[in-house]
């Protein structure tokens, strides 16, 4: 009896150790999660500024001599805007993907 709640206890302090460090990771992961997803939300900020100002300046050039390249940074800025505007995990979920939103884009500049 003594050595069956000796290993019951034993298996007790295991699992309490176990969760404890489980509990640690996922600490740990929700933190990385959050830093990774500060650092896309300021990658597509700064990203979204210096594609509006590239396109604003080939839209104060003569159209004929830029236009397909305004086209392209346009393409590129609405897709870093439809990034920006989601959460990344939302990048992946539903119907529409940023995959999708790449590819269309991709579709968009090489037009």
């Amino acid at each position: 009896d003594c050595e069956e709640e000796a290993v019951k206890d034993s298996a007790i302090d295991h699992l309490k150790k176990h969760l404890e460090e489980c509990q640690k990771d996922f600490s740990r992961e929700i933190e990385q999660r959050k830093r990774l997803q500060e650092a896309v939300d300021c990658f597509l900020q700064q990203f979204l500024i210096m594609t509006s100002r590239v396109h604003s300046t080939l839209k104060s050039r003569p159209a004929a001599a830029v236009e397909n390249e305004a086209r392209a940074v346009h393409s590129i800025s609405e897709a870093a805007n439809w990034l920006a505007t989601r959460v990344s995990g939302e990048w992946v979920a539903g119907d529409t993907t940023y995959e999708r939103i790449m590819a269309i884009a991709l579709e968009q500049v090489e037009a």
